[in-house]
């Protein structure tokens, strides 16, 4: 399983939590997933620029890589699925290796750091609620960054600001930072997965789901979602929807609950 765990028609039982506030540098959410189903359903995952840490039932976490396209997965039904989300760029600190290394991939945990993996899959199976399941995820994400800086600062600073302004741009970020356009690629390819163009890319789907499902807003037309979302044109909106989610903006924001992705709008 590569990405993130989220049904777009059957998410009902999906819900995100804010971090601590001891770790929202590095930390976007933990969430849960509720599998209420009688039968197996497919699992849309979308990317989202992240890396999470998932734990399906009983079984051993593993890690959920940044992903560059939708995938679907299959989950039990009645399950329980409990994960920690980190912003994008911050992951590296945390599971010390390079994103890269991790893109498109679901790893079990114990690849990484057997004897780590094993004290947070021995937490995980005594945790006897949700609540408890993401406090020992959290517990752990401490332990591993105890005593260290933040590393890949600049690289989750600047996700952020790509994010949240639809004009930025690499060059001026990479002006911004006084870096290269090649260290910043190699930097952003480190912390991420893949260079700042495919982040943007991801960033700005996700910028155009959130502005279409967010309360309070008029609803606007596809054509003003692209305008807003930061894409060129709505056939430019159309074209990485389809390349990144297999759906068109219609087809995907049609059955998109509001939930999804809500920690995007808590930092």
């Amino acid at each position: 399983m590569s990405g993130h765990p989220v049904d777009v028609r059957l998410s009902a039982g999906y819900c995100e939590y804010p971090p601590p506030a001891d770790l929202r540098d590095r930390v976007a959410c933990t969430w849960v997933h509720r599998v209420g189903t009688a039968k197996e359903q497919p699992q849309p995952i979308i990317p989202d620029g992240c890396v999470d840490i998932v734990a399906v039932g009983e079984m051993p976490p593993e890690i959920a890589g940044p992903a560059t396209r939708t995938h679907l997965v299959r989950l039990l039904p009645l399950s329980m699925v409990v994960g920690i989300r980190f912003r994008p760029g911050a992951a590296r600190a945390v599971l010390k290796c390079s994103a890269a290394e991790l893109l498109d991939r679901n790893p079990d945990l114990r690849e990484l750091d057997r004897r780590s993996a094993s004290i947070l899959g021995d937490e995980l199976s005594a945790a006897t609620s949700a609540a408890e399941r993401r406090r020992a995820m959290e517990n752990w994400v401490r332990a591993r960054v105890q005593g260290e800086g933040m590393m890949d600062a600049p690289i989750v600073l600047a996700a952020r600001a790509m994010f949240k302004d639809r004009h930025q741009t690499v060059d001026r970020l990479a002006d911004e930072l006084g870096w290269s356009a090649r260290r910043l690629h190699r930097r952003f390819v480190a912390a991420c997965g893949y260079g700042p163009k495919m982040l943007q890319r991801i960033l700005r789907l996700q910028r155009a789901i959130r502005l279409a499902r967010a309360d309070g807003r008029p609803v606007l037309s596809l054509a003003g979602l692209a305008r807003e979302a930061g894409f060129a044109d709505q056939a430019h909106m159309t074209r990485d929807f389809r390349a990144l989610t297999g759906l068109t903006p219609s087809g995907l924001l049609a059955g998109w609950n509001r939930e999804v992705g809500r920690w995007l709008e808590l930092e």
